[in-house]
């Protein structure tokens, strides 16, 4: 793998983050907050550039600022993008097209959810986080919501007998028609990893706790249907009933595997933490590369947040710490590249 392009962008003097990027129609969307109307009151953002260069092509910016406000994930159909976030009073989903415009947008304040991660299965929109209970407990949650409509159809929650629960991840296996939600389940004071499959109703829910110490940051799919989680210490692989596989020590905050059968990826999983890339083979025998991001100016973040490819390149995003209160976004390109016995990644962002 090589650097295909990176850009830095610093759209206020104070904290910018970028959580997550999703591909469509050769254009790459990267969604976060900014802190563009003053130090500590956020604002949706979302930004656009060339899959081929990285140009800026496009960006958008909420009217209004909070004490809280991020868009934490996006994905895209039919070439829309699908944007979700939230606010300190309600969360949203905004439906952009391939500039920017907005095509609908939808503010919710019932159920009272804090999301995540989100994704098109056919004409829904699945979308997972933590639901937020009166009393301020936390559980597992995961809404359906039609495409063509932007309103909550129908919604899980799960606390698996914890003292709090949450989801950070969902996908979609196609292999055997489910969505699988990782997050944690708050046990014994002690945060252990938890697993919900569901089908496309939110129905039959099998709850898997695997007693793993942590939270399930990010989750991936392979062309098999086999699954890759992540939490800040370690990857997993499970098998589609969720069972545990097999573990190696990796620090990986997003998780990123190819569900192209034909894609040169499907046999490797990319992962990503902070200023480190790790790319590994899908049974994690070997680490076939990995890399130190540039850490100058300042040191590269990640946050929970999705990663993306298409048919030459994977795509992610990183927060660039310069100081205690000046952060910006960083997003990169990877260009895939196979031969001989190993993959060389060199790597340096550039504004």
């Amino acid at each position: 793998m090589s650097v295909a392009w990176s850009r830095v962008s610093s759209p206020s003097g104070f904290r910018n983050v970028v959580f997550s990027v999703c591909v469509s129609s050769g254009r790459v969307f990267a969604v976060g907050f900014d802190e563009s109307l003053g130090y500590g009151v956020g604002r949706f953002r979302v930004e656009s550039y060339s899959s081929r260069d990285g140009k800026l092509l496009a960006s958008w910016v909420d009217e209004k600022g909070y004490p809280l406000a991020a868009l934490t994930t996006c994905t895209s159909m039919g070439g829309f993008i699908y944007a979700v976030g939230y606010t300190s009073r309600f969360w949203s989903i905004i439906v952009f097209d391939r500039d920017l415009k907005i095509h609908r947008r939808t503010d919710f304040k019932e159920p009272c959810l804090a999301p995540f991660s989100a994704v098109i299965v056919g004409k829904d929109l699945y979308v997972a986080g933590s639901n937020i209970n009166p009393g301020g407990s936390t559980a597992l949650s995961v809404v359906k919501v039609p495409l063509d409509e932007l309103v909550v159809e129908k919604a899980f929650t799960e606390s698996a007998g914890g003292a709090g629960a949450g989801a950070y991840a969902v996908v979609y296996n196609s292999k055997v028609n489910q969505l699988a939600v990782g997050g944690f389940i708050n046990s014994e004071e002690e945060l252990k990893w938890l697993l919900v499959l569901l089908d496309k109703d939110l129905e039959n829910a099998e709850t898997i706790k695997p007693g793993v110490e942590g939270s399930v940051l990010g989750l991936a799919v392979d062309t098999e249907g086999s699954y890759y989680a992540v939490d800040g210490h370690r990857l997993a692989k499970l098998a589609a009933s969720g069972e545990l596989l097999k573990t190696i020590e990796v620090p990986g905050v997003k998780v990123h595997a190819s569900r192209d059968e034909k894609s040169p990826l499907g046999r490797y999983v990319t992962v990503i933490a902070g200023s480190e890339v790790y790319v590994l083979r899908n049974d994690l025998t070997s680490t076939v590369d990995s890399a130190k991001l540039m850490k100058e100016p300042g040191s590269l973040a990640a946050v929970p947040g999705s990663m993306d490819s298409d048919d030459g390149n994977i795509y992610f995003a990183l927060t660039r710490v310069v100081s205690r209160d000046k952060w910006d976004w960083a997003v990169y390109a990877l260009r895939v590249k196979i031969g001989g016995k190993r993959w060389k990644i060199l790597f340096g962002p550039r504004s």
